[in-house]
């Protein structure tokens, strides 16, 4: 339920908003009452999970508009939740949602932060790539190690991007003092979501001191991370490094190794700017997060903060 909630539901309807969208502001003389009305009334309902627990989480412009217009909705017909479809009022407060996104999707408000959703997050990532470059300055000799925290599969369906968060604030907080031992220098941490097997996967980049990084040190080091990740996932926790993808020869068919792949030779830069694609939509973002969860964050050994 929760998979299918987060990884189908979730998306579909941030789809069909944007959709939406683009005949409202573009396509006017298709528009078709009717038809939108029946593809709300079903996905609405089937996203009521979130919408009891909204105040836990985040999301982005499209379906914090639509969270917006929800709330606004129910405020105006005096309603308390969303009504079931056989009452009465499911059909007005559809519409009346439906009208609400028509007037925020043509307000210069949405637009213009439409705009510059590109430019906020091209600025963030420009950010980051000078305070590593900060950083790093005088250190041209780094090792860069990707660790890749996910789950076993029968246990996917049961993750939540609220667990996921809390398991990784766990591992994060005992990863720091632990990489600091072994030099670390900058660490990037990004979630992605895994469109093909409904699960979350959280991709850490590590730049070390080479000249106190050797193969054995880091051998031993991605062995702690392992563990680490195995305590604070309770044990549901499964991993993967280059390292370890090799091992498996030719038998690459998941999209989480197949995006390991891709990055184990990209530098710290490359990580920061997304410079890697995301496996023809088999990897993507995330559509709802916990709030105050920083889908992409970077930490600084101690001595180098800004």
């Amino acid at each position: 339920m929760i998979q299918h909630l987060e990884h189908v539901v979730a998306v579909e309807l941030e789809q069909t908003l944007q959709s939406y969208y683009k005949v409202v502001r573009f396509d006017q003389g298709s528009l078709d009452p009717e038809l939108w009305y029946e593809r709300f009334a079903e996905l609405i309902p089937q996203f009521k999970g979130v919408l009891y627990s909204q105040y836990e989480f985040e999301f982005d412009i499209w379906l914090s508009c639509f969270m917006l217009c929800y709330n606004h909705t129910l405020l105006e017909l005096k309603l308390r939740y969303l009504p079931v479809k056989t009452e009465l009022e499911f059909q007005q407060c559809i519409q009346l949602l439906m009208h609400k996104l028509q007037q925020q999707f043509c307000s210069v408000n949405f637009i213009e932060q439409l705009k510059k959703r590109g430019d906020i997050a091209a600025k963030k990532r420009e950010g980051e790539l000078e305070k590593y470059h900060q950083v790093t300055q005088y250190m041209h000799d780094q090792t860069l190690i990707q660790f890749f925290c996910r789950y076993h599969p029968d246990v996917v369906p049961q993750i939540s991007i609220l667990a996921m968060a809390q398991h990784l604030r766990a591992f994060e907080r005992q990863l720091k003092t632990l990489t600091m031992q072994y030099g670390l220098i900058y660490q990037y941490r990004s979630v992605l979501r895994d469109c093909e097997q409904q699960q979350y996967i959280a991709v850490y980049s590590l730049a070390f001191n080479a000249k106190l990084m050797n193969g054995l040190a880091k051998a031993q080091l991605i062995n702690l991370m392992n563990q680490l990740w195995q305590q604070s996932s309770q044990g549901d926790g499964q991993w993967m490094t280059v390292e370890l993808m090799h091992t498996w020869g030719d038998r690459l068919i998941d999209p989480v190794c197949l995006l390991l792949q891709q990055v184990q030779n990209l530098e710290m830069e490359d990580m920061i700017q997304r410079n890697f694609s995301l496996m023809g939509g088999k990897i993507d973002e995330l559509v709802v997060r916990p709030k105050g969860f920083k889908l992409a964050q970077s930490t600084i050994m101690k001595g180098f903060k800004l």
